[in-house]
């Protein structure tokens, strides 16, 4: 397999929307769950892969320095102190790569289930997958703005609720008397011909049909508090979202910040221990 773009699929999901006519809204929208899962599913396996390939670089250098150790026991610069925490440390990290490992393994099998293939199946990811970064993306106020024309749930239950309102309506009238009127022409054995006309009419003497009109009334209502139900909950999900992605780009920029401060660190140890060595 050649994973290019997962789900060009929700897409087309998006535009077939458009036309609400021709389109099953609640089978759409679990397929668009099953599409945007599964293109979860992808972003994790990147991050896992991004992740592994540091900790094991990370796990590769603590071996060398428990070798280094290690030797500098046997001559005696080191203590049994030392070298325990230097081994303590390769197998914390050896921990976190087995932990990444695991966490890739069940984002690959999620994956497999999603799109129906066997679970022994390996799917290569396409590099520079990567999701989109955060000052890329739209601001809170635009992503909410219009919501219950994307959101294929929400168009949905919209579509249903006019359907109600047609049923209700057609219940009210129904309250209403019938009139019908018949025409009648017959000839007999003897060329007579004979003509006529009859009306009857469907007088409402009991309940006026308000049993049907209160069942209708009620299904639209319910349809309506769960589609401002629906509505507020999208709403304030996308609200969520947009903020914990600025407290992570907070985050992430407090780290970009604090590498210069570290690799000059870094540096400066190394120049200790070259020195060290002369």
């Amino acid at each position: 397999w050649e994973f290019t773009s997962l789900i060009s699929r929700s897409a087309k999901i998006n535009a077939a929307k458009a036309d609400a006519a021709s389109v099953d809204l609640d089978l759409a929208w679990q397929e668009w769950q099953a599409a945007e899962a599964a293109k979860l599913n992808v972003y994790h396996m990147y991050f896992f892969d991004q992740t592994l390939v540091l900790v094991r670089a990370e796990e590769e250098g603590l071996k060398d320095n428990l070798d280094r150790v290690n030797r500098g026991a046997a001559l005696g610069f080191m203590t049994r102190i030392d070298v325990a925490a230097a081994d303590a440390a390769v197998r914390k990290m050896h921990g976190l790569v087995l932990t990444a490992e695991q966490q890739r393994e069940q984002e690959q099998l999620a994956l497999n289930q999603s799109l129906g293939i066997p679970a022994q199946e390996n799917i290569s990811l396409e590099k520079g997958i990567e999701p989109s970064a955060p000052e890329n993306l739209p601001s809170g106020a635009e992503l909410i703005d219009g919501i219950e024309e994307r959101r294929l749930d929400l168009l949905a239950l919209k579509s249903g609720y006019q359907a109600q309102e047609e049923r209700l309506r057609g219940a009210v009238l129904a309250q209403f008397p019938k009139i019908n009127i018949g025409f009648a022409h017959a000839r007999d054995n003897t060329d007579v011909i004979s003509t006529g006309f009859g009306i009857t009419i469907d007088l409402p003497l009991f309940d006026r049909n308000q049993g049907a009109i209160a069942v209708e009334d009620a299904t639209r209502t319910k349809l309506f508090d769960e589609y401002a139900a629906r509505l507020f909950e999208a709403r304030g999900e996308v609200a969520r979202l947009v903020a914990d992605m600025g407290a992570l780009q907070k985050q992430v920029e407090a780290a970009q910040e604090s590498i210069p401060v570290l690799q000059n660190m870094v540096d400066s140890y190394g120049t200790t221990l070259l020195q060290g060595k002369a």
